[in-house]
């Protein structure tokens, strides 16, 4: 009698788990808690994690039972076998373990790096688990519509139906259409070494580097997409990013907020002309 009490409390306490993951998103919380109706970026996140922790939580007092049996049925991934998985595990489980030690909290960027390891991971647990699980059919359809509830009112859903319009990997960015350009006008002339100048916006940080490192320089990321996307290779290796005799010349214009400070104090140079502009970008080509 205990223990189906138990059970039935334990029951009901995991619906409220999951009742309260829903309803604590972040349009619910900015409009009744934040001062001005609106959350910062970094409080925002704080919040979808802790959705997924309540609703996940939810979910494993629900399928307790289930998931205990599951957990049994995992024993042969560990046991050598033809298709030994260990090396996978380890692979994943190893960096994983020690990033959620080092790495700070609200820069998920720190683990895209292991994301195509981590999606091999996801799949394989969703179709193990999924057939291993003895889990009632209305279970999985109560777990499909809280994670539908869960990314009401954030800014998945507009992520998702950005994703659905432009393709999985999103739109260009303007300055790949600007390497794009300015490699189709050397291959046209049968050339692969050029000098290439960027004025970009910039951090004082570049510079001190650039004294241990050569490799760090203003527009370092845009000479290896010469590199890997079209196979130039830009003869500029000033830090600064400008030389004087480049020729061609890429220059970021507009407002910035990401912390960077203006370019450097280059004096205008009349020998470069503009070519076109791709956004805030525009290429120059000396006379």
């Amino acid at each position: 009698m205990h223990s189906r009490l138990r059970q039935q409390w334990l029951t009901l306490f995991a619906i409220g788990i999951l009742v309260f993951g829903v309803l604590a998103n972040e349009l619910v919380v900015g409009r009744y808690l934040a001062p001005r109706g609106a959350l910062v970026p970094y409080t925002a996140s704080t919040i979808r994690t802790f959705q997924v922790l309540a609703i996940l939580g939810g979910l494993a007092l629900l399928m307790r039972v289930s998931i205990a049996r599951a957990l049994k049925g995992l024993r042969i991934w560990f046991q050598p076998a033809e298709a030994d998985t260990r090396p996978l595990v380890l692979s994943l489980a190893v960096p994983w373990l020690v990033l959620l030690l080092v790495a700070e909290h609200g820069q998920p960027a720190r683990f895209f790096w292991l994301w195509p390891v981590q999606a091999v991971v996801l799949v394989a647990c969703l179709t193990r688990i999924r057939s291993s699980v003895s889990a009632a059919r209305r279970v999985w359809k109560i777990a499909g519509t809280l994670v539908v509830c869960g990314l009401v009112g954030t800014t998945m859903l507009p992520a998702i139906a950005a994703a659905f319009r432009s393709g999985w990997s999103g739109r260009d960015a303007e300055v790949v259409h600007v390497v794009d350009y300015v490699a189709d006008l050397l291959h046209i002339s049968g050339r692969a070494r050029v000098s290439i100048g960027y004025q970009f916006p910039t951090k004082d940080w570049i510079l001190t580097f650039a004294a241990i490192d050569p490799l760090y320089k203003v527009g370092a990321e845009v000479d290896l997409l010469f590199r890997y996307f079209h196979r130039v290779s830009n003869t500029n290796h000033c830090p600064e990013g400008v030389a004087p005799d480049d020729e061609y010349r890429i220059v970021q214009s507009g407002t910035f907020t990401n912390g960077s400070d203006p370019y450097f104090d280059i004096p205008p140079d009349r020998r470069f002309h503009l070519l076109r502009k791709f956004g805030n970008y525009e290429v120059y080509k000396r006379s």
